[in-house]
C-alpha cells in the first residue's frame, strides 16, 4: 500500500461525497476504500491509490487506540511545532478551480474539499511547517536511520513502468538525487522536495488547480541548481509550456535552503 502497488483503487467519487464529508475516522472510510476488489493482483504492478492510504490510517488506530488525526497531531505535528498545520478546514485557504465536468470554466470557482482531513490528504499547511516536517524527517528527529533507509529504498515499477517509489516517496536518483511527493485536485495542488546531497527544500503549495506547484518547483529547481540563477529563472518562466500564473513568485523561508511560493 505505501508503494501503490496493492491494487486497491479511489474512494473519491462523487456517490461517496457524503460519507467522506461525515467521516471523523479513517475506520469510517474503511467500507468505502474496500467497497471494490483490488484491480490487479496485489504486487504485479503500481497505480497511485487513495484508497490504500485509507486502510493504513485504519491500521494505525487500530494499533495505537486513537483516531488518525490524533495520532498525527501528537506523533508528527505537534512534536515537529507545525504551529500552522490543521486537520480540518477552519482558517484554510479556498480551493478554486476552472474544472468542472462540462470543461474548463472561465472564471475559476470554489470547490470541493474534505471537511476533515484523511490519509489519504486533505490537511491544511504552510510552506514553513512542511520545511520543518522535511528537516524533522531528514535530520532523525522523527524516524531512526534504519527506517528511513528502508522508507526511501528505491523500488521500481513490478510491471515495468517508469520511475522508482519508495514507501510513500517519489524516488529520484540523477541527475541529482531527489525525495518528494506531491498532489493535487480540483483548486489545490501541493508539491514538496528534498535534495538529500545539496540539503534543498524545494515547497510549493497552491489553492488553484494542478499542475501550478508542480510546475513552479520545477522552475525552482532549474533555478537552485544553476550557476546563473536570475538567467535560469527568466528562461524557465519564458517556457510556453509553463502553466504557473507569471503573479507567482519565488521566495526563501525559514529552514535549511527551503523556498516557497508567494502571491505578488
Amino acid at each position: 500500500m505505501l508503494d501503490h502497488s496493492s491494487g486497491l483503487g479511489d474512494y473519491f467519487r462523487p456517490e461517496n461525497r457524503a460519507a467522506i464529508e461525515a467521516a471523523k475516522t479513517a475506520t469510517d472510510l474503511l467500507p468505502l476504500a474496500l467497497a471494490s476488489p483490488p484491480a490487479f493482483q496485489p504486487g504485479s504492478k503500481r497505480a497511485y491509490s487513495n484508497s490504500g492510504f485509507i486502510v493504513l490510517g485504519a491500521v494505525i488506530e487500530k494499533v495505537s487506540g486513537q483516531s488518525w488525526a490524533a495520532f498525527i497531531q501528537n506523533e508528527i505535528i505537534d512534536p515537529v511545532g507545525m504551529t500552522d498545520t490543521r486537520l480540518d478546514s477552519v482558517g484554510g485557504a479556498t480551493p478554486m478551480s476552472q474544472m468542472s465536468p462540462e470543461g474548463k470554466l472561465d472564471k475559476p470557482r470554489s470547490a470541493f474539499g474534505p471537511v476533515l482531513a484523511s490519509p489519504a490528504g486533505g490537511m491544511f499547511s504552510t510552506p514553513a511547517d512542511l520545511s520543518r516536517l522535511l528537516s524533522a524527517v531528514f535530520g532523525g528527529r522523527l524516524l531512526s536511520k534504519a527506517t528511513l533507509a528502508v522508507l526511501l529504498t528505491p523500488r521500481p515499477d513490478p510491471a515495468g513502468g517508469p520511475g522508482l517509489f519508495g514507501y510513500g516517496f517519489v524516488i529520484r536518483e540523477m541527475p541529482t538525487s531527489k525525495v518528494g511527493i506531491g498532489g493535487g485536485a480540483p483548486g489545490v495542488n501541493a508539491d514538496v522536495a528534498y535534495f538529500p546531497e545539496a540539503g534543498w527544500q524545494l515547497v510549493a503549495l497552491s489553492n488553484f488547480d494542478p499542475p501550478v506547484a508542480t510546475e513552479m518547483n520545477r522552475v525552482l529547481e532549474q533555478v537552485v541548481s544553476s550557476r546563473d540563477a536570475p538567467g535560469a529563472c527568466a528562461a524557465a518562466l519564458a517556457d510556453p509550456k509553463l502553466r504557473v500564473p507569471p503573479v507567482m513568485l519565488a521566495a526563501p523561508v525559514g529552514g535549511r535552503g527551503a523556498l516557497t511560493t508567494l502571491p505578488r
